[in-house]
């Protein structure tokens, strides 16, 4: 999978997701140690340099709060972005979403840091994604 990746047009993205495939899930995690969600996909913004705040602040950042003006929602993404899975508009699962891929790298409580099929993880969310780019 790992080689599949590298030969993508966005080298760097790819390198950072590919190294962090297999990275064990960790409650609060946001580092190389283990990461749940959230501190996967800020750990992900900060490496390809864009600053996200971190998980601790992000609840005023999610995607569903009023107050947000740094998520926007997309509805066709034509580059890395966030896919969030939602219920009852609460954002409860999240990972970086790579469209020419149609594939989600997200911390998965059991699998750890995964590179999965989004249909897949919309199945196994029983939701589907919504998606948000970062301004």
């Amino acid at each position: 999978m790992k080689d599949t990746l590298l030969k993508s047009s966005q080298p760097l993205e790819i390198k950072i997701a590919s190294d962090l495939i297999g990275i064990p899930y960790l409650n609060n995690g946001i580092d190389l140690n283990g990461f749940d969600c959230w501190g996967l996909v800020w750990y992900f913004y900060n490496e390809i340099g864009i600053k996200t705040p971190k998980p601790s602040d992000i609840l005023t950042k999610l995607p569903n709060n009023k107050k947000n003006k740094s998520w926007k929602a997309i509805d066709y993404p034509s580059d890395v972005c966030l896919a969030s899975f939602k219920r009852r508009e609460i954002t409860i699962h999240v990972g970086v979403y790579f469209p020419n891929f149609k594939k989600i790298l997200h911390a998965d409580r059991s699998m750890g840091v995964v590179f999965e099929n989004l249909q897949s993880a919309e199945m196994n969310n029983c939701m589907k994604a919504q998606f948000y780019k970062w301004h």
